[in-house]
């Protein structure tokens, strides 16, 4: 409600959330290489402003060969979409197959 009535420190505090998300998930992308990242729940829920922080600062942080390689996208925090938003969407040549 803060980030929605335009207040500084609500913004500064997503902000600094953002960029530490963003520099761990470059971090994961070193080992995993996914195409998306989802972000559900409450974080979700910090919309727009929130995410490019952390694509942004996840783009500034990645190395080289994985740079413009990965959306992030925010999902609502229904059942089916917690599921999914815990996980990370890999390349399907990354999923082995039983």
């Amino acid at each position: 409600q803060a980030l929605q009535q335009k207040d500084e420190l609500a913004q500064l505090i997503v902000a600094k959330m953002g960029k530490v998300l963003g520099t761990k998930l470059a971090d994961l992308m070193s080992t995993a290489s996914p195409d998306q990242i989802i972000i559900h729940g409450p974080l979700a829920q910090l919309g727009a402003p929130f995410s490019e922080v952390v694509h942004a600062s996840l783009e500034h942080h990645v190395l080289e060969i994985f740079r413009k390689k990965v959306s992030i996208h925010l999902s609502p925090s229904s059942l089916s979409e917690k599921i999914i938003g815990g996980c990370l969407a890999f390349k399907k040549q990354q999923i082995p197959t039983v």
